[in-house]
Order: structure tokens, then sequence, then C-alpha cells
């Protein structure tokens, strides 16, 4: 009767403690670095507590990352490249192979706009792409600055937040110009710069030091693969005949003379 009674009570206490045994497992969790950035930028997921053994990455509805191996201990790493998407809070979610249903867990990852321009070097008069990623979606009133100052005509982004404008370059100097962009949502300032450079141009690194300085040049927008280029110093020259690269560019180190 004793060891009957006994063993009821053991059994009782095995059956009373799986709940909570259950209860305190690790919920699936998810982790996003960094939370935010454009689009086309890399972005690291962390799961752990997962239960399954291979894992797949959703941003918003699609696939960006599958057959991702989960450690014996429900961790996994992953990364991926952010696809077009416009301005603001996409869903980032991992599900892993579990069946009848897989550990699931859910957060966000925050697209912010960005700007580039092709060419980056042009010479005056020339034409300039300028185009935009990660704006709203069919955002209007987009216009590019040069300098802060309008060069665009007004054009709305599409369904992605994706847009793009070509202008012609005049009236300004020789050198390096910021270009940005605003729109009916983004103001002047939320948006990093770019840099156009208006050539041809010369510029050197370091632009100052002693005698016998190692210094390298480099030129923009010369024509394609000019000859005869001469660098001089103080009227006198140092470098001659370089050749620059089809696309007008060139490079050239020397030491600065006594």
């Amino acid at each position: 009767m004793n060891r009957t009674l006994t063993l009821f009570i053991v059994f009782a206490l095995i059956i009373a403690m799986l709940p909570l045994g259950i209860a305190s497992a690790q919920p699936a969790a998810l982790v996003v670095e960094p939370s935010s950035g454009t689009v086309g930028s890399t972005v690291t997921v962390k799961g752990k507590g997962f239960t399954g053994s291979l894992a797949t990455i959703y941003y918003d509805k699609s696939i960006v990352a599958s057959k991702i191996r989960i450690s014996e201990t429900g961790e996994f790493t992953a990364t991926f490249g952010v696809p077009e998407s416009p301005r603001g809070n996409h869903q980032i979610r991992a599900v892993d192979n579990t069946q009848p249903k897989g550990s699931l867990a859910e957060t966000s990852f925050k697209v912010i706009p960005k700007i580039w321009v092709q060419p980056n070097v042009v010479r005056l008069g020339g034409s300039v792409t300028t185009m935009g990623s990660g704006f709203s979606q069919f955002e209007s009133g987009i216009r590019v600055t040069l300098d802060g100052e309008e060069v665009s005509p007004s054009i709305n982004a599409d369904f992605f937040g994706n847009w793009g404008v070509t202008f012609s370059v005049s009236n300004v100097s020789k050198g390096d110009h910021v270009i940005n962009a605003l729109g009916e949502s983004i103001g002047i300032g939320e948006i990093a710069n770019v840099t156009l450079i208006i050539g041809p141009l010369m510029k050197m690194i370091p632009e100052k030091g002693p005698v016998g300085t190692a210094v390298q040049f480099n030129g923009f927008s010369f024509n394609p693969s000019e000859d005869g280029v001469t660098i001089t110093f103080d009227g006198e020259p140092i470098i001659y005949n370089a050749v620059a690269n089809p696309d007008g560019s060139w490079e050239i180190k020397d030491n600065i003379p006594a």
C-alpha cells in the first residue's frame, strides 16, 4: 500500500511539473542589426529560442534567406541585402521547420532614403543623373539640389520609393559640389549628401608637407585616354606625359622636390 501510494505521489509530481517546463521554455526571439538603413545595405538577423533545424527569413512577404541552420541551442545568424522598398518600417519574420507549426519570431527594420549620382565626375556643361531609393511610396515633389540650389524638375517616386532624373551642370566652378534632394515628406538635411566633382580637376594628397613628401596626384574628368598630361611645381614640370584612363581619370605618385 505504501509503495503504491509513493509511486502515485511521484507520478503526480511529474505530471504537475510538465506545464512548468513548457512554460519556462525560452520563446523564439529575433534581433536585427542595424535596425535601420538604406535599400541595398546588409542586415544581420540573429535568432534564439527556435526549436527546428532550419529557418527561413521573410522581409514583409518575400523570402530573403532560407535553409539557415539552427544550432542545438536554438540559435542562428543570417544576413541579407535590404530589397527595394519604400521609406518606413518593414516586418522581418523568421520561421523554422518544426512540424506541424514552426517557431516564429518577428521584429522590424526601418528603411531610410538615400541618393547617388552617375557619373560622380563630370565636365562643366555635362549631364548628371541623380537617383534615389527608399523614399515614400509614390512620393511627389522630389527635387534635386546642387549646393543648395534646385537644379531639376519636380518628379515622383514609384511604388518602391525609387526615382531618377537627369540634369546638366552649368554656371558652377570646378571642384567638389554637394548634391542632395528633398520631397513632399523629406526636407533638406534628412538625406546624406553626395559629392559631385566638376572637372577637369587635379587633387593631391597630402596638400602640404616638407621637401621630399610623397604625394598622390589624382586627375578627374580629363579627355578619355588623354596623353601628354604634365604636372608642374612652382612652374617647373615634375611629371611628363601622363596618360588618362578611358574614363578620363589618372593617378600619379611622386615626391615634392627641393
